[in-house]
């Protein structure tokens, strides 16, 4: 009984885990700046679903009989990216790029300040020069109010430039290589493997519902390929936000098993005929 009441809470950690994470994915859409506070919300809610979805998780897959030993090794492998999940976006999301991009802004501001006060100087004076040769070429009945003298251009510093140039010097990734893994980080990369051989382990077990085993493979997957494409970051935004929600759906799986189970079935059983009618059609 305490062992059945102990996987219940686990499957209940594991469903509002995968919520909290998914709600922070779902954020994390519109909120993409690290420059701005709201940057952090994202992060913590996906932070905190992920420890709490791991630690249900965890706690069901070792007091339950019916997982295999395939389904262990699942387990355990989402569980080691799970770690790595919460390290790299407190390390690299939460801490390295803020950092990077504080030290960037304040090296443009501080490096330029003097350029700016240089460019606005030589502005005034060339704008004095004009003046006075319109005011000269208007004495001898020339209408001039053109800017014949051009103004200098001060060059300005990038400071991202600066600290790309000082991370190579220290043989590190560049900025854009650092956003990148903070991306796939956040995305949900790290939990991909695990998801799918969780969800191949659950197909060897009859009496587990095939939908969701299916849903497992196919978001873990889905979010794999996705990471691929790093040109199209909204892609693995959206494939994070399915890959917890299938996690959702399998603790929801593991605590109304019947209730999943003749869902699983009778969407199955559809599936089947519309695809029988389908072929019977075309002959």
């Amino acid at each position: 009984m305490l062992r059945q009441a102990k996987m219940r809470i686990g499957a209940f950690l594991l469903l509002a885990g995968s919520l909290l994470a998914l709600v922070g994915e779902v954020l994390n859409l519109g909120s993409n700046n690290p420059t701005q506070g709201s940057w952090f919300l994202p992060m913590i809610l996906v932070t905190l679903g992920t420890i709490v979805f791991i630690y249900g998780l965890n706690t069901y897959a070792q007091l339950s009989d019916d997982i295999n030993l395939l389904g262990i090794l699942g387990a355990g492998l989402l569980f080691i990216g799970a770690l790595i999940f919460v390290i790299g976006v407190i390390a690299v999301n939460m801490v390295l790029i803020p950092v990077l991009l504080g030290m960037a802004q304040s090296i443009t501001a501080v490096v330029n300040a003097p350029g700016n006060a240089a460019q606005n100087a030589t502005n005034g004076a060339s704008n004095g020069l004009n003046a006075i040769k319109n005011g000269i070429s208007g004495l001898f009945g020339q209408n001039t109010s053109g800017s014949d003298i051009p103004s200098v251009q001060v060059p300005q510093v990038n400071g991202m430039n600066l600290v790309d140039q000082a991370l190579a010097r220290f043989h590190l990734p560049s900025f854009a290589a650092i956003t990148h893994w903070g991306h796939f980080f956040f995305t949900g990369g790290p939990l991909t493997i695990g998801c799918i051989i969780l969800g191949i382990s659950f197909l060897q077990m009859r009496a587990f519902p095939r939908i969701i085993s299916y849903i497992l493979i196919f978001c873990g997957a889905l979010n794999l390929v996705s990471q691929l494409f790093i040109f199209l970051p909204t892609l693995s935004n959206i494939t994070a936000i399915l890959l917890f929600l299938s996690l959702a759906m399998l603790a929801i799986a593991f605590i109304y098993p019947t209730q999943t189970g003749n869902w699983s079935r009778n969407v199955l059983d559809n599936t089947e005929r519309y695809s029988q009618t389908f072929r019977s059609s075309r002959r």
